[in-house]
């Protein structure tokens, strides 16, 4: 039996990200609907605008949510860290653990297409505070190698494409590159300590 907005618990809106969660992840963006979510949940479609006043305003409550999930959980790795080496590498470090361990959320925030207005506004959720950590890098870049003064921001935008690349490629399950994860990962800590230490090459 569908429930009705007098059956809602206190989870009821939790609830409802997650099954969309779960939808966007396995289908992406064009196969959500409010009626699909509703389905799942045994509720009428009507009883989930209670809760948010249409799809879009619901994905991006669940890119906002996903985001401040991320970044609490890099911050937490970073906060005891006072070696500017030890600070980019764990930057890097914990940006891959969070997307390997919550590929829903990664997938949502950086791996799938949205229409022009939502990109937009989810540009300013996702992309927009994101840019702050990779100039926040770029300084720490800096302080360990002045000479990568003038390159530092480029750097840190290679190392985070660097990273984004093996999480897509771990989480798509891409079978037509062979690898192994573990030697991969390894020797992305070893370039990004070998990048940022180095001398920098002006050719």
């Amino acid at each position: 039996m569908n429930k009705t907005p007098g059956n809602f618990t206190n989870n009821t809106k939790s609830d409802i990200l997650i099954i969309a969660r779960e939808i966007m992840y396995k289908d992406g963006y064009e196969k959500l609907s409010m009626r699909k979510i509703a389905s799942r949940l045994g509720f009428t479609a009507t009883s989930l605008y209670y809760h948010f006043k249409n799809k879009e305003e619901l994905v991006l409550e669940l890119v906002h949510e996903s985001r401040i999930r991320m970044a609490q959980f890099i911050s937490n790795r970073l906060k005891k860290l006072s070696d500017p080496v030890e600070i980019v590498i764990e930057s890097v470090v914990s940006y891959i653990d969070y997307g390997l361990q919550n590929p829903e959320d990664y997938k949502i925030m950086f791996m799938l297409p949205y229409p022009g207005i939502l990109s937009d506004r989810l540009k300013e959720i996702v992309t927009d505070k994101i840019e702050p950590g990779i100039l926040d890098l770029a300084k720490r870049i800096e302080e360990i190698n002045p000479e990568h003064k003038n390159n530092s921001v480029d750097l840190a935008h290679a190392l985070w494409m660097m990273s984004h690349g093996y999480i897509s490629t771990i989480i798509t399950s891409r079978e037509d590159i062979v690898y192994d994860q573990e030697s991969v990962y390894k020797y992305i800590l070893k370039i990004i300590r070998l990048v940022i230490t180095s001398p920098f090459d002006k050719k």
